[in-house]
């Protein structure tokens, strides 16, 4: 009794302009159904969201004459929605301010998500690439004999040798040039159909560095058999002339007898001491250095 003959007015809520209201007239006036989310108000002016189905009355001659709003209570709905936008505006946050590239392809194989760092990455701006063949694109044609099959695989049962695994691969950008690159695949069904998410992170940096090492390692690897090679050799060269003075030394000593004073004597002895304290330390540079050329030989003796 208290809405009766009221003009339907009172329901609008304000949120929405004339024109939606003509837009719902002239499609019932045409003798169609109209169905949209409209926010009303209540008696007590709080404003509800609903979602509404207009439909023309007609009379047994075809005439339209009024008009029947049927609005479902549609809270609940409007709520996962909101949900799932703030989900949704959650993810491409966190996608944007990634580093790693982050790539999704549909069941047909074609680029349906493509992050900022992707973008960064390879040279491809979003709106080039989406609906793009992913393997064409990005994969070198030397791969394509071996991804094509698997993904056929993949598209049937989301399973793949490299799904859930992480593997270094090479991949192309936009400029025609090849990256190295760690990728990591996952699976993921939407509508029925496998999709693939990938990881992909940039390692040619980290490549660079690695073969620096590597270099520097040989380097000093190379550096360090020279030294050993020296050592080696030179030790050699130094016994020759040692147990020369060592052996003349001991003539002097034991055949020279009376010969020599006590000061030449002290000279002599001192001399062949010396001599043998250099034998001695040449030997161990020469052991030490065999060591290092993983040349050295053992022999047993009682």
């Amino acid at each position: 009794e208290e809405a009766i003959g009221k003009n339907i007015s009172i329901l609008k809520s304000g949120l929405h302009g004339d024109e939606l209201f003509r837009e719902i007239l002239d499609t019932v006036r045409e003798d169609r159904v109209w169905r949209g989310d409209i926010c009303t108000r209540k008696k007590d002016g709080e404003s509800i969201c609903e979602l509404i189905s207009a439909s023309p009355i007609k009379t047994l001659d075809g005439e339209i004459t009024n008009s029947i709003f049927v609005k479902i209570d549609d809270v609940e709905r409007k709520r996962a929605e909101e949900a799932l936008w703030k989900s949704e505006e959650k993810f491409r946050s966190i996608s944007a301010s990634a580093q790693d590239a982050i790539i999704m392809k549909d069941n047909d194989g074609n680029i349906s998500f493509w992050n900022n760092a992707a973008e960064k990455i390879f040279g491809y701006k979003e709106e080039e690439v989406m609906g793009k063949n992913l393997h064409k694109l990005l994969s070198p044609q030397r791969y394509h004999a071996v991804n094509m099959p698997a993904f056929e695989q993949f598209r049937k049962t989301g399973k793949g040798n490299i799904v859930g695994a992480t593997v270094e691969v090479e991949a192309l950008k936009k400029d025609g040039t090849e990256i190295p690159i760690e990728l990591s695949i996952s699976a993921v069904k939407l509508d029925g159909n496998w999709n693939a998410i990938g990881i992909i992170r940039d390692v040619t940096d980290r490549k660079r560095v690695e073969e620096e090492l590597k270099a520097a390692k040989e380097a000093a690897e190379a550096a360090s058999r020279a030294k050993s090679d020296f050592l080696a050799t030179m030790s050699h060269e130094l016994r020759t002339p040692l147990n020369a003075i060592i052996g003349f030394s001991e003539i002097l000593i034991d055949g020279i007898e009376g010969e020599l004073t006590e000061e030449q004597k002290k000279d002599v002895t001192c001399i062949h001491s010396a001599g043998n304290n250099l034998l001695c330390l040449v030997n161990d540079i020469l052991y030490l250095s065999k060591i290092e050329a993983d040349k050295l030989s053992l022999e047993n003796n009682p």
